[in-house]
């Protein structure tokens, strides 16, 4: 069986529109946003990584990796039409044999901006995946890597993730 290769953009290419993407993000960062919790089923590496991802970059251990996966999500909608392309329907599964389905998997739940679950599951349409879930476990495995191996990259994506704790908890107590 072949391995199929999906060549990574380069660290400065997703700096620079990562950089693009939080500056846009941010202009609307003085209007209320609105949050929903939904709960999705990720593999326990996966939630883990997102629990360390959010206490390395100054959210509050134990509770905050659904900050570090609006961080991914924000990514990867900002990415260009081929990036999102291979993002989406090249299949790429490190952990899949063919007689198991990717790891056991638990629920956990998560909280993004209503904009987001709507962006999810119009992916989630387009790219015929059984579920949103599905579809998050993608992008937090299509990052991961890039991530592990550039840390100045990792710090860019999920910077300030502190500051992002309190508007969450603002907008859900508004709610």
């Amino acid at each position: 069986m072949s391995e199929l290769v999906v060549q990574q953009p380069s660290t400065l290419q997703h700096q620079d529109h990562f950089n693009s993407a939080v500056t846009a993000n941010n202009a609307v960062d003085g209007n209320l946003q609105s949050f929903s919790q939904r709960t999705i089923q990720l593999c326990l590496d996966q939630a883990e990584w997102l629990e360390s991802m959010a206490s390395r970059h100054g959210g509050s251990s134990g509770s905050d990796g659904h900050l570090a996966l609006e961080r991914l999500v924000d990514l990867a909608n900002s990415e260009p039409a081929t990036t999102k392309k291979k993002l989406f329907l090249v299949v790429r599964c490190h952990r899949c044999l063919q007689h198991t389905r990717g790891g056991a998997k638990h629920d956990y739940s998560m909280t993004l901006r209503d904009e987001q679950w709507q962006w999810l599951n119009a992916v989630r349409e387009r790219s015929k995946h059984p579920t949103v879930g599905k579809t998050l476990r993608i992008i937090i495995d299509f990052y991961r890597p890039i991530l592990e191996r550039d840390v100045s990259l990792e710090q860019t994506v999920f910077a300030g993730l502190a500051d992002a704790s309190g508007k969450v908890e603002l907008a859900k107590t508004l709610m």
